[in-house]
């Protein structure tokens, strides 16, 4: 059954499949269309409202962090009896957000020419296979369900050539089940941070101040935190009409070793424009543990009264699971602010 797939792309096939020469199809799988369910609390810990936006972006966060099947983008050779890498390859999990729906790809393009792009050229050898999910999110009382169903068809684009087609990344039915896998209820969760800040008024001096955080709480390992925000990265490209790849997340992910200058640029840009930490600030950032992970605690101190006056604010990533949960409560904030006035005053 012909179908073109340009009606399910309006934002961003007029570039990629803008050739008169491929092949475009869809192929009903031998199983039935599946519906999972998730249920997230209507409102975050700060009482800012849950939108169908930040569920679509964090259900593909998932897929792309989970895919079985990640982005590669590289020189390759061009068959598997020469090993000369004078082609290039682009191969992986792609996603789109469109209005109510998730629009997962899995391409497999290679280049004779060694082209790298990240858009289909017309040089390009292709056979790129999608899945169309809709999305419908309803209000019940304090929560949000979440309705996402995986169809029993698989879309396909294919570039024509003259014997064969090039091979898909993998099997239908194979990407589907890799799908349906890595987006089950218990394995999708939203992630947040909340910011709590305060003052600290106190009897020592700033280098006292520093003294004893560094002693009672030590320094954080800015390596450890995240580049950029993921579910921001993707909400930007979904009101954008851009699709997003692992490769694009993956440049925000915590590095765990000494950061590039690029790297650290772009941290200290994310952080000073998301909670107002400037790069001189960021150098006097304390640790506290909260579910197993350090979490970062900035404090800016400066003489008061004869005395000091320190400024906190702790930076505290928390999710909301897709049962209704949360795993961050007033207490628990409560408990770190302690623990900073504790070690301010000790």
């Amino acid at each position: 059954m012909k179908k073109s797939i340009l009606s399910l792309f309006p934002l961003i096939m007029s570039v990629n499949f803008a050739y008169a020469s491929n092949y475009q199809d869809s192929e009903k799988l031998e199983v039935q269309p599946t519906t999972l369910s998730y249920k997230f609390l209507a409102t975050d810990f700060d009482g800012q409202p849950v939108d169908a936006l930040t569920i679509m972006a964090n259900l593909s966060r998932v897929i792309l962090d989970n895919t079985a099947y990640p982005t590669i983008a590289k020189k390759a050779p061009c068959s598997r009896w020469s090993s000369e890498e004078k082609c290039a390859i682009r191969t992986g999990t792609y996603i789109t957000i469109g209005k109510d729906k998730i629009i997962v790809e899995y391409h497999n393009v290679k280049n004779d020419a060694g082209a790298i792009t990240a858009k289909l050229v017309e040089s390009d050898i292709y056979n790129n296979l999608s899945f169309t999910l809709p999305v419908k999110v309803i209000q019940e009382e304090s929560y949000l369900v979440a309705k996402v169903i995986v169809p029993d068809t698989v879309e396909i684009n294919a570039s024509n050539m003259s014997l064969t087609r090039h091979n898909p990344l993998a099997q239908p039915i194979e990407l589907r089940n890799n799908l349906i896998s890595i987006i089950q209820p218990n394995k999708v969760e939203l992630t947040k941070y909340h910011l709590t800040q305060g003052e600290i008024d106190n009897q020592y001096s700033v280098d006292s101040v520093h003294g004893n955080l560094g002693r009672l709480l030590g320094k954080y390992d800015w390596h450890k935190f995240p580049i950029c925000d993921t579910n921001d990265k993707i909400i930007h490209n979904a009101t954008s009409g851009k699709e997003i790849s692992t490769l694009d997340i993956k440049t925000c992910k915590p590095t765990g070793t000494k950061l590039t200058d690029s790297q650290r640029k772009a941290q200290e840009e994310f952080i000073e424009a998301k909670w107002d930490i400037n790069t001189d600030q960021i150098m006097n950032t304390y640790r506290y543990k909260l579910h197993g992970n350090y979490i970062p605690i900035n404090v800016v101190a400066y003489p008061y009264r004869n005395q000091s006056k320190a400024v906190y604010k702790a930076i505290i990533p928390y999710a909301m699971s897709s049962d209704g949960g949360i795993n961050l409560d007033s207490t628990q904030v409560t408990t770190i602010v302690k623990a900073i006035e504790s070690a301010v005053s000790s």
